[in-house]
């Protein structure tokens, strides 16, 4: 199944098309809350925090639930509390710092607050005794909440799995759908005039590269080693590659492959030499001046 960033609630209308009480169930989008309780931040906090590190989502605050199901509105939400409570417990419970917001609704003249969390590329986690340093990573799932284990934590921090170079992408696109790039190595037998990079709706385990405006191989985030911006001003993408793209003759499509069968020597070292004396991260590009 792909999975896709959660959507957030910041209206009436989003809400009653997503939620049909006696329907809707929770799910790895969102999580209902009749009330929260004040003296118990750690819970907040954990349910936060879950949707950072999966694929974002929402903590619906004054919707009843049973079994799971939304069964009607509380009717009982402090709005101005809540929101002072969920700030608070975000700064000095969770870390790093993760990106939210508290949106205010009124469903049938009842009030609901939406806590809509955005995914993060860190792990982040909650920490549950403050005096002591200890910290527990949950994340979400379509079964609610899980947690990492602690052997697995250090793992996962280095890890840069399809889901964190998904989010990274999605960053330096800035809301866009697609972008120029200049790929590294560069592509095989074809000189491309324009690249670019799309990502595709409703799934974070592929891209697309685009050559020419006509020729376009579908790649897995995995295959990316390296995001980055070629200079420290501009816009320009650049991307490094695991595998190296060429073209099956004038008119054939586009695979990866470092072959040598496939790829000429010549071009396979021309790509090593581009590796090799790229900009860095951050670093200029004098070659442009």
């Amino acid at each position: 199944m792909n999975n896709s960033i959660a959507k957030p609630f910041t209206s009436t209308d989003d809400f009653k098309q997503r939620i049909r009480f006696g329907v809707t169930r929770e799910s790895m989008y969102w999580d209902f809350k009749a009330l929260i309780n004040f003296e118990e931040p750690d819970k907040i906090a954990i349910d936060i925090v879950a949707f950072a590190n999966a694929y974002g989502g929402s903590l619906l605050i004054g919707v009843s639930e049973k079994i799971g199901v939304a069964s009607g509105l509380s009717g009982k939400v402090d709005l101005n509390e809540t929101v002072k409570f969920i700030n608070t417990t975000v700064r000095s419970r969770i870390a790093p710092f993760i990106h939210f917001e508290s949106v205010p609704l009124t469903i049938d003249e009842k009030p609901v607050l939406a806590v809509n969390v955005s995914p993060q590329p860190e792990l982040a986690g909650v920490c549950i005794q403050p005096h002591q340093h200890g910290y527990c990573y949950p994340y979400r799932t379509e079964f609610g909440n899980q947690y990492y284990q602690f052997s697995d934590v250090e793992k996962i921090l280095k890890m840069s799995d399809s889901r964190v170079t998904y989010l990274k992408v999605l960053g330096y696109l800035k809301d866009k759908n697609q972008a120029e790039v200049t790929l590294y190595p560069s592509v095989a037998k074809i000189r491309p005039k324009r690249i670019t990079i799309s990502v595709l709706p409703e799934n974070v385990n592929e891209f697309e590269i685009c050559i020419n405006s006509q020729d376009v191989i579908r790649l897995p985030y995995s295959m990316i080693v390296e995001i980055w911006n070629k200079c420290n001003v501009g816009e320009e993408l650049c991307i490094q590659l695991s595998e190296r793209i060429y073209k099956h003759g004038r008119t054939g499509g586009l695979d990866i492959a470092y072959d040598p069968e496939k790829v000429p020597a010549e071009d396979q070292l021309a790509a090593f030499n581009e590796i090799k004396t790229k900009p860095l991260p951050g670093e200029l590009d004098t070659s442009r001046f």
